[in-house]
């Protein structure tokens, strides 16, 4: 490609590269893996919330949450009517809660062109570029965002008939259980505890606890002596970040999550079709690009999570022959929010925490 023949044609064809490169991540190129963002990718498709954009003038500054629920639990004062009139009773709690949309993770590249050592195409390099660049994404959303943002909602447990040998206190909010019980036959005990805690539709995430249970349980799942293994793990969701989870939270950790307790949203303003902004430092491209892993549930309907992308022209010099030479900066974020509810009338927050330490 010569000096200065850079076209939005060319941001077109490293995506269609992009599509091509994720269809096989091989011993040589295993930087995709750390972008595996297993929590986050659960969490974002299975995610409950609607949420509405919040507008400043024309522009969309965040969301806004809405909630509805009933008073606080507790001994029910019997009401027995002595007139004509209906007792009165304790009243629903209404809550309407704005967030900011803000940058949830960021990532950079640079490219150069007219390199005579480069055996790579223009294209192709920003295609890798840019792989590389939503695999760093993906990471930092999962181990900076999502996986720390669910540990601060994990709740103090409410349930007053937790296992005697299951300690909810000294380490509180996180329960620590013996690494024993972490398997198929007493799995319904967790379930209970869930429920107990007010937990209307739970997810269960976790790193390597229940991981070696639940996989010796699937396979053995066609064995007439063990069919029950794997189905006392059928009716309930359950998903591995083998990579993330452990190492973030520093301990080996399971997390029970009410899968109506948090909101993803993600914004853009820019389409999938690069447009050309003409600057002072040369030329500037904008557009949107589709993670091909994460997809995040929109209000009912599954859609992927879009990044913000920007490239910058920026001439550095010549080369022998006099052509100029060109970098080029490329700059990504995702623009958004992962929120938890308010707290809940008994001290809810859709999070239970357990380790085995």
């Amino acid at each position: 490609m010569a000096a200065g023949d850079f076209t939005n044609s060319v941001i077109s064809r490293a995506q269609i590269n992009l599509d091509e490169l994720f269809a096989s991540p091989n011993s040589a190129k295993t930087e995709s893996l750390v972008g595996a963002a297993a929590t986050a990718r659960a969490l974002l498709m299975n995610q409950r919330a609607t949420t509405v954009d919040r507008l400043v003038g024309n522009k969309c500054v965040g969301v806004e949450a809405h909630y509805i629920r009933p008073h606080a639990d507790g001994d029910a004062t019997v009401v027995t009517p002595t007139t004509c009139a209906t007792p009165i009773g304790p009243e629903a709690e209404t809550l309407k809660v704005n967030y900011d949309t803000v940058v949830l993770v960021e990532a950079t590249a640079t490219i150069k062109d007219n390199r005579c050592d480069n055996l790579v195409s223009f294209a192709d390099e920003l295609a890798e570029q840019t792989q590389n660049l939503m695999t760093t994404l993906r990471r930092d959303l999962n181990k900076i965002v999502v996986i720390p943002t669910v540990a601060a909602a994990s709740q103090a447990n409410i349930d007053t008939f937790i296992d005697a040998t299951w300690d909810a206190t000294t380490n509180a909010p996180r329960i620590v259980v013996p690494t024993t019980n972490f398997t198929w036959e007493k799995f319904n005990e967790f379930r209970i505890l869930a429920a107990n805690n007010n937990f209307g539709d739970v997810i269960w995430m976790s790193g390597r606890l229940f991981n070696t249970d639940k996989w010796l349980a699937m396979l053995n799942r066609n064995n007439e002596g063990f069919r029950n293994e794997s189905l006392a793990y059928a009716d309930q969701e359950m998903y591995f970040d083998e990579r993330d989870l452990d190492v973030t939270m520093t301990r080996k950790t399971a997390f029970a999550i009410d899968r109506n307790s948090y909101a993803f949203w993600n914004t853009v303003r820019n389409t999938p079709t690069p447009r050309e902004i003409p600057t002072a430092d040369g030329k500037k491209y904008v557009w949107v690009q589709a993670d091909p892993f994460l997809m995040w549930n929109n209000n009912g309907r599954l859609s992927p999570v879009l990044y913000e992308m920007e490239m910058q022209e920026t001439c550095y010099g010549r080369d022998a022959q006099k052509f100029t030479q060109n970098s080029y900066a490329v700059y990504g974020r995702l623009i958004g929010g992962f929120k938890f509810a308010p707290t809940g009338p008994n001290s809810e927050k859709g999070v239970l925490q357990f380790s085995d330490i």
